[in-house]
């Protein structure tokens, strides 16, 4: 009887291989799965630190615009008494501010802050083509980096037109560039961050040594130029990768970016991956070289049988004996090799199971520590209330004291301190809409959260009828789809959210018609889509995510009024709800908002 020693080994080792399989193939579809999981993870955090940085920014141009704003309506200056005006800029221009310059519309520098009256100034302080866009635009607007003419650091300029003695002129208020380094300074390697103008130089970046070469960054440049937000991949000075996110800042028009190299968020999960590699492979190898050692005593004890099999076709009792006893016992070492590897398996599933305890305990601590962090939540939410209603009293005691003094003193007081009580009053009046509109924030989904039966219809009739003088004065034309449902929620937030959508209709109307506002609905699967449309002035695409964050604004508040979170409060009414909120618009010719609200849903 012939034997074939080598496929029996190879038939064990392939079982041994095979109960494996499935183990090497669940570990590549978890890298694969965690592997891009972490990059959407990495997306998110550097998109949100730019959003931080640009912010940061168009908050530091706001202040920067409130200076301008007060120098370019001293009396002083609109009457053209330059002694009396230089005296007053010099007050502002310290170790922040380099210098408030007043040029003429060919370039020339008039008046300089840092240089004595009476005493030329520099030619150009600042640069010519900055002040001819802001003469020529009639706004205001910030230039790219410059070489101060005093200072001789990077500083760039606040540019407004103004009129003095009737003579059109541009008011400049240049600033260091270092100032803005703080904003960029609290990023930790590997991450990196940058602030540029428009010409792809660094107002301010953290580390000061790039990872991108110069044509990356002009790449970068017209991208934020072009797009106005965004994602891009690009490659570093040493051949490496970088996740690149990208803002404009919609009050000075530069870019703030922020990156992070591939390595950082795939090195860990290969680390990982290899360790659960090396894993594998040690259960593997003993297993197929126990399956080897097994078929080797295997085919031992078969040979012995067949030639005992062989022996019995011969009927040689004597020789038959002594082969018998060697075959029997090469059939118990077979046997006790099995009863070893049924241990080896028994030991291997009771690791298994300790694993599976572990994950269950690492289960549990997750779970528990969601609901801390529910907890810590709703601590924000009461903290961001009593906050919100103390600060508001030192503000009535601002606005009442001004009041008494402007009553009491007013008659002695010259034009220019009348103006800065105005704008004591007016700031004060802003912070209380600001404080209170802070306040309407944090009660959504805490005050009055009990949900019920509401029938829309009535919700948009109190909406309405909160807006009936707007309504009658623009003169708009609302119309509302018959047979809104009824949904279950909460009703005073539903009534403030129609509330806030027909007013940003109403208050964002075309200049050159009347508006056309319509309310539409239509039923989803488990709820409906509900859609507010105007012929306003629309919304740029790069603005479509921006205006649902808290306390952003894409106008200036001379030309709209407003807190800039009327639209924050309506999503998170829409998500308290269990719904979702987004727009569609094409600028000049109106908006859609839609959103979705779920049956049945129970808030939160």
């Amino acid at each position: 009887m012939r034997i074939r020693d080598r496929g029996i080994i190879n038939y064990l080792s392939v079982l041994v291989a095979a109960a494996f399989l499935p183990a090497v193939v669940l570990a590549v579809a978890v890298f694969v799965v965690v592997l891009e999981r972490e990059i959407d993870v990495a997306w998110s955090r550097i998109e949100a630190r730019t959003t931080f940085i640009t912010g940061s920014v168009d908050s530091q141009m706001d202040a920067l615009a409130g200076t301008l704003d007060a120098l370019s309506s001293n009396q002083s200056l609109i009457d053209g008494d330059f002694e009396s005006f230089h005296h007053q800029a010099q007050a502002v221009t310290g170790d922040r501010v380099d210098a408030v310059s007043l040029i003429r519309p060919d370039g020339v520098t008039i008046l300089n802050s840092r240089v004595p009256i009476g005493t030329t100034p520099p030619a150009f302080s600042v640069p010519e083509s900055a002040v001819a866009k802001a003469l020529s635009d009639g706004t205001s607007i910030v230039s790219d980096l410059f070489l101060g003419a005093t200072s001789r650091r990077p500083i760039f300029a606040m540019i407004k037109p103004v009129r003095v003695a009737g003579q059109p002129m541009a008011l400049a208020v240049g600033l260091f560039a270092q100032r803005f380094a703080p904003l960029v300074a609290r990023t930790l390697p590997p991450w990196e961050a940058a602030i540029l103008d428009g010409g792809a130089q660094d107002v301010a970046r953290f580390p000061t040594e790039s990872s991108l070469d110069q044509p990356s960054r002009r790449q970068l440049a017209e991208l934020i130029a072009k797009q106005g937000r965004g994602h891009a991949k690009l490659r570093t000075t040493d051949g490496g990768e970088l996740f690149v996110a990208y803002e404009r800042s919609a009050k000075s028009g530069w870019g703030a970016v922020s990156s992070l190299p591939r390595t950082a968020v795939v090195a860990p999960i290969q680390r990982l991956i290899l360790g659960y590699a090396i894993g594998a492979a040690i259960l593997v190898v003993p297993g197929i070289v126990l399956a080897a050692l097994l078929g080797l005593r295997l085919v031992r004890s078969l040979r012995e049988l067949a030639r005992f099999t062989g022996m019995m076709a011969e009927e040689n009792p004597e020789r038959l004996a002594p082969v018998a006893r060697l075959a029997c016992r090469e059939i118990t070492v077979v046997a006790d090799g099995l009863d070893q590897a049924a241990a080896d398996i028994a030991a291997r599933d009771l690791q298994l199971r300790g694993q599976r305890d572990l994950a269950e305990s690492r289960a549990d601590e997750i779970h528990r520590q969601s609901k801390e962090l529910a907890a810590s939540n709703a601590e924000l939410q009461q903290f961001a209330y009593v906050a919100s209603h103390d600060l508001r009293e030192p503000l009535r005691m601002i606005s009442s004291y001004i009041a008494i003094l402007e009553r009491r003193y007013g008659d002695s007081f010259d034009a220019d301190a009348k103006d800065f009580i105005g704008f004591v009053v007016d700031g004060a009046q802003r912070m209380d809409r600001m404080v209170q509109d802070l306040l309407d924030y944090s009660r959504i989904g805490r005050v009055g959260a009990n949900h019920a039966p509401v029938p829309l219809r009535d919700t948009v009739d109190s909406a309405l009828a909160a807006l009936r003088l707007v309504v009658e004065e623009s003169g708009a034309a609302i119309s509302v789809a018959p047979d809104l449902p009824i949904v279950n929620g909460a009703r005073g937030e539903l009534v403030r959210l129609f509330q806030n959508l027909i007013g940003n209709a109403l208050k964002y109307r075309h200049a050159d018609r009347a508006p056309v506002i319509g309310i539409t609905w239509r039923p989803l699967d488990h709820g409906w889509q509900f859609s507010v449309s105007d012929n306003g002035i629309g919304i740029a695409p790069e603005y479509f995510e921006r205006v649902f964050a808290i306390f952003q604004r894409l106008h200036t508040r001379e030309k709209y009024e407003g807190t800039g979170i009327g639209l924050a409060i309506c999503k998170k009414i829409v998500e308290h709800h269990g719904g979702r909120i987004w727009v569609e618009s094409v600028p000049d010719q109106g908006s859609t908002f839609h959103f979705t609200l779920q049956e049945g849903a129970a808030g939160g």
